[in-house]
C-alpha cells in the first residue's frame, strides 16, 4: 500500500449560523417577519426598532387638512355631536366601538335593582360566559369564586339566563335551545324533541320520531322547523372584542401596458427599521477592552 500527498479541489456548502438564519428569514411573509423582529428585540437588548416614516402618508395628511370636508360629508351623514357650522371634524366623531356580548349583558345587569353582593355575583357570572353565549363552567364549579351562598348564586344565575339574546347562559346546546322556548309548556312537542330527539333530528329520522311520540308526521316537521329557527350560538351576533389580523402584501405585480411584461415591486413600506442602540454602539466604539464591551459583542 502506497501513501502519498495530493491536492484535490472540492466545492462544499457549509451551513453557517448566518446562512441558516438567512434561509429562515427569507421564508417569512411580512407579518411573520415583523413578529420575528419583535421577538429578536425582546431577546437582544442591543437592537431597537422604529416604524417606517411614510412620506406618502404625511403628504396625504397635509392635503387632507387643506380640503373642505363639507364637500364630501352631507348633513345626513354627520354625527349628532357635529354641527353644520363647524368646518373641522375629528375621525373620532365617526368612530363607533362595537359592543361585545359581555358589554350587552352588563348593560342589562345595571338596569336591575340589586344589592352590591348580587351585582358582584352577576358580574363574575357574566365574565364566565364565552363569546358563543355559553357558560364556561357549571354553576357548582363557579360557586367557590362567587363568595356567596347557593341561593344568591342560583338567583343571579337564573336572572342572567333570562337576558337577551335568548339562549344566553346555557350550559350546553340542549340547555341553550330550551331557554329559547321557555314560554312553551313542558309537554309541548318542541320541548320534548329538544330534550330527547336532537340526535334523531340530526339523522332526519322524522318518521321514527312521529311513531314514538305518537303524533303526525306533519306535527314533527313543524316542530323541527321551529327548532331549526332557534339560534345555537346566541353570542355570534356580537363582536368578540378581538383584533382581526389583516393581510399585508409582500409584493405587487403590475402588467405593463406598453409591452408584454410584468413588473414586480416589493412592498417595503410596512417593514420597520432595525438598528443598534446608540448607547451600546458607543460602548463598542471604545478602545479599551472592558467587560461591558465584551458583553455587547457577545449579545
Amino acid at each position: 500500500m502506497n501513501y502519498k500527498l495530493s491536492i484535490e479541489q472540492q466545492q462544499k456548502l457549509i451551513m453557517t449560523q448566518e446562512l441558516r438564519q438567512s434561509i429562515e428569514i427569507l421564508q417569512l411573509n411580512t407579518l411573520e417577519l415583523i413578529e420575528y423582529l419583535n421577538q429578536q428585540i425582546l431577546d437582544n437588548p442591543c437592537l431597537e426598532m422604529d416604524c417606517v416614516e411614510y412620506e406618502e402618508l404625511s403628504k396625504s395628511e397635509e392635503m387632507a387638512d387643506e380640503k373642505d370636508w363639507e364637500r364630501f360629508i352631507n348633513d345626513s351623514a354627520l354625527p349628532a355631536n357635529c354641527s353644520q357650522e363647524s368646518s373641522e371634524y375629528s375621525f373620532l366623531d365617526f368612530y363607533k366601538e362595537e359592543k361585545t356580548l359581555k358589554d350587552f349583558l352588563m348593560e342589562q345587569l345595571s338596569y336591575l335593582n340589586l344589592t352590591r353582593q348580587e351585582l358582584f355575583v352577576g358580574t363574575i357570572l357574566i365574565e364566565n360566559i364565552n363569546d358563543c353565549g355559553y357558560f364556561k363552567e357549571p354553576l357548582e364549579q363557579m360557586l367557590p369564586f362567587l363568595q356567596t351562598d347557593i341561593f344568591i348564586a342560583k338567583k343571579m344565575f337564573d336572572i342572567i339566563r333570562s337576558f337577551e339574546p335568548k339562549g344566553v347562559g346555557g350550559v350546553d346546546l340542549k340547555d341553550c335551545l330550551l331557554l329559547q322556548v321557555a314560554d312553551l309548556s313542558e309537554k309541548h312537542l318542541v320541548k320534548r324533541m329538544i330534550r330527547t330527539r336532537l340526535s334523531d333530528i340530526a339523522d332526519n329520522h322524522l318518521e321514527q320520531i312521529a311513531k314514538e311520540e305518537k303524533v303526525s308526521l306533519k306535527d314533527v316537521v313543524e316542530a323541527v322547523e321551529r327548532i331549526k329557527a332557534l339560534n345555537p350560538l346566541p353570542g355570534s351576533s356580537f363582536s368578540s372584542g378581538k383584533t382581526v389580523p389583516y393581510v399585508l402584501i409582500d409584493a405587487e405585480i403590475i402588467k405593463k401596458d406598453t409591452e408584454d411584461a410584468f413588473e414586480v415591486n416589493m412592498n417595503e413600506t410596512s417593514l420597520p427599521r432595525l438598528y443598534i442602540n446608540n448607547n451600546y454602539e458607543n460602548i463598542l466604539a471604545q478602545e479599551e477592552d472592558s467587560e461591558a464591551k465584551r458583553y455587547v459583542k457577545k449579545s
